[in-house]
C-alpha cells in the first residue's frame, strides 16, 4: 500500500501550481520583477535562497524568511521534487543494469559516491516555472519532467 511515482508527480504538480501562484502575487505586491529568471533553493540550513545573482536577492531571501509557510511549503516541493528524482534515476539505473550489469554501474558509478549530492533549483519567472538539479557529477542542469 504505497505510493505510486504518478500520485508523487500528481502531488508536486499540485503544490508546485500554487506555489507558483503565491509567488507571482507575493513578488507583485513586494514590487519584485520576475520578468528574468529567479532561481530558488534550499540552503544547508534549510533556508530558501535565491541562486545567482538577481537584483532583488535580499528582499526575495526576507520574503521567505519572513514567511515559515511558504518555506516550509517550498522545501515540501523540494523534497517532492527530490523523491521524484531519485525514483527516476533509480529506474533508469535497475533497466539498465537488467540489460549490461557492469555498463550500468560504470554509467550510474556516481550514485555510489559518497559525494552525490544533487541540488534542488526552482527557476521561477512571469511566465514559466521549472525545477532542476545541479550536482559535481554532471555538467548543466539536469531538469526534472513530472
Amino acid at each position: 500500500d504505497g505510493i505510486s511515482l504518478d500520485e508523487l508527480q500528481g502531488l508536486l504538480r499540485k503544490k508546485s501550481a500554487a506555489i507558483q501562484e503565491d509567488l507571482d502575487s507575493l513578488f507583485e505586491r513586494a514590487g519584485i520583477d520576475n520578468t528574468d529568471e529567479i532561481c530558488l533553493t534550499v540552503g544547508y540550513d534549510g533556508s530558501v535562497l535565491v541562486n545567482g545573482d538577481h537584483p532583488d536577492k535580499a528582499a526575495i531571501e526576507k520574503l521567505f524568511a519572513d514567511d515559515p509557510e511558504l518555506s516550509n511549503r517550498f522545501r515540501e516541493v523540494s523534497g517532492l521534487a527530490e523523491v521524484i528524482r531519485s525514483v527516476k534515476e533509480g529506474i533508469e539505473f535497475q533497466k539498465a543494469y537488467a540489460q549490461d550489469p557492469i555498463a550500468a554501474v560504470e554509467q550510474f558509478s556516481y550514485l555510489f559516491s559518497g559525494n552525490y549530492q544533487p541540488q534542488f533549483n526552482l527557476s521561477w519567472s512571469a511566465d514559466s516555472m521549472s525545477f532542476f538539479f545541479t550536482d559535481f557529477f554532471h555538467s548543466g542542469r539536469q531538469y526534472l519532467d513530472f
